[in-house]
């Protein structure tokens, strides 16, 4: 949230300096509310930032959008700048192609190919996947035989860790007809270390005897995909991107279908 913040507080210095911006507004961390017929706000996250930003006139709209997209949308090593004029139209993105499996490992080599192919036409910006983002996670595995000697199980150690970093609900408070549930959790628990994961005292099948998790446990830090996309019930990859300028996206599209069409015939089922 903090590297977040930082970006964008650079970004909104940098516009303010332009006469032809009237107003800034910054949320951080999360999307606007819906103001607009077709705007769907995003999901709230701590890598994401937005600004609804007025000018003077419509053309001084489109003069920023060709002047700033270029000069800011890789600007700053650690993210990524999205220019976007609010419009009628509900799609996220004027192009996209999905690809569908059960086996989304299998259909990633095939939707990089085409993010390649793409990245390289000069009509087209902001090429993206949703499948792009990891997040680090923690696998604990238990050791069998010290675990059973103090009567530890997955279901004991699961329950006693969620509650940890998850919460207990305690009681839940009514604002009217609004239930606001007031959990207890462990202080920090969010931003753990797997140093200090280890070092948590876990209760045993004996009364008053914790042990550290560590003694009961093997903790192996992973990366997996921070989100898996449905679309139907089915696993989804989505590749889209932006058109610049005024590119039509007839022949945008035209042209990356031609490109699938002789590049990827053998896609798994």
């Amino acid at each position: 949230m903090e590297q977040t913040a930082q970006v964008a507080d650079s970004l909104a210095r940098l516009m303010r300096t332009d006469k032809r911006i009237t107003s800034i507004t910054s949320f951080v961390g999360q999307a606007s509310p819906r103001f607009h017929a077709t705007y769907t706000p995003q999901m709230a996250k701590p890598s994401y930032a937005q600004f609804i930003v007025n000018t003077t006139s419509t053309k001084a709209t489109a003069a920023i959008l060709k002047e700033y997209t270029p000069r800011y949308e890789n600007y700053f090593p650690n993210a990524y700048v999205r220019f976007k004029q609010l419009d009628y139209q509900a799609a996220k993105n004027p192009l996209e192609v999905r690809f569908k499996g059960d086996d989304l490992e299998a259909i990633v080599p095939y939707s990089d190919s085409l993010r390649r192919y793409m990245s390289e036409q000069p009509e087209l910006t902001w090429v993206h996947s949703d499948y792009d983002q990891f997040a680090e996670q923690t696998r604990i595995t238990l050791r069998e035989d010290e675990a059973t000697r103090l009567g530890i199980t997955e279901t004991t150690l699961s329950l006693y860790l969620s509650s940890l970093t998850n919460g207990t609900q305690l009681t839940t408070v009514w604002e009217g007809d609004y239930g606001v549930p007031v959990l207890l959790y462990t202080a920090g628990a969010y931003r753990m270390t797997i140093d200090q994961l280890q070092d948590l005292m876990i209760p045993t099948a004996y009364p008053t005897v914790w042990v550290p998790l560590r003694q009961v446990a093997t903790l192996t830090p992973e990366w997996h995909r921070a989100s898996i996309e449905h679309r139907n019930s089915v696993r989804t990859i989505t590749v889209g991107c932006d058109l610049r300028g005024t590119t039509s996206q007839v022949a945008a599209e035209k042209k990356v279908k031609a490109w699938i069409h002789d590049n990827l015939q053998d896609l798994p089922e």
